[in-house]
């Protein structure tokens, strides 16, 4: 995935961070950047009006340019609200499941750390979202963490319902350790021998990993549609979010 083609979506004057943030890069990593507005009134350089409807305007983007990644702000969200309607950034990454989105916080000023989700159903190869991954933390120049949660608890539940409490743990301890080391191979494989910090976590993935990303302060949470409950990653994820 090379990052030459960046789609900006402006909602509101509260982008107006985004659109800073976007511009520098746009100078120092010599991309195109086009900016589409969901207001006619909202004035940014050469930005182009739609709709105020924004699938519209993302229709319109998809039929008329070819980008590789399209940018929108990421609602703060409330967990109130949200048992009534989704933030609009959700109803996008459902509606357009091959698309590549970045969907930023509005104070966002730089992202300098990057962490990136594996949770991947176990025949799937996951080699390519790796590849990008790392491709976008040179892109941003960003520090970039892999994250792995065993959910041990549910193995062990399961497990124990026909096997002893020893087989059990011996069962789990050798499941963990061999998708330990399937996530090691594919990340050699995808780096090509390049170094990259994995993080091994205990607890449900989609739980603990965006907790994990929160406490440690990271910048930019990297998902792939292709992952296990991603519904409920976009939705518990609380930074900044990349899908690709």
């Amino acid at each position: 995935m090379e990052i030459k083609k960046v789609i900006l979506i402006l909602k509101n004057e509260e982008d107006e961070k985004i659109y800073s943030f976007l511009e520098k890069l746009k100078n120092k990593k010599n991309i195109q950047l086009k900016i589409y507005t969901l207001k006619k009134d909202l004035k940014f350089d050469s930005a182009t009006f739609v709709s105020e409807d924004l699938f519209e305007t993302i229709n319109n983007i998809l039929e008329k340019e070819n980008p590789d990644i399209i940018v929108f702000h990421k609602d703060r969200l409330d967990p109130f609200k949200m048992i009534f309607t989704k933030p609009e950034y959700i109803k996008l990454a459902q509606a357009y499941k091959n698309q590549k989105f970045l969907f930023l916080d509005p104070s966002i000023e730089n992202i300098t750390k990057i962490g990136v989700v594996i949770d991947f159903p176990d025949d799937f190869d996951f080699t390519n979202f790796i590849k990008d991954s790392y491709k976008i933390s040179k892109f941003f120049d960003s520090e970039i963490e892999y994250i792995f949660s065993f959910h041990e608890e549910y193995y062990e539940y399961a497990l124990k319902k026909t096997h002893t409490e020893k087989e059990a743990k011996e069962i789990i301890k050798s499941m963990k350790e061999e998708k330990i080391e399937k996530i090691k191979e594919t990340l050699a494989k995808a780096l090509e021998g390049k170094n990259a910090k994995l993080k091994i976590l205990e607890g449900e993935p989609k739980r603990v990993i965006p907790y994990y990303m929160i406490e440690n302060k990271f910048d930019l949470a990297i998902i792939s549609q292709s992952l296990k409950d991603v519904s409920h990653y976009i939705e518990n994820i609380e930074i900044s979010i990349g899908i690709i």
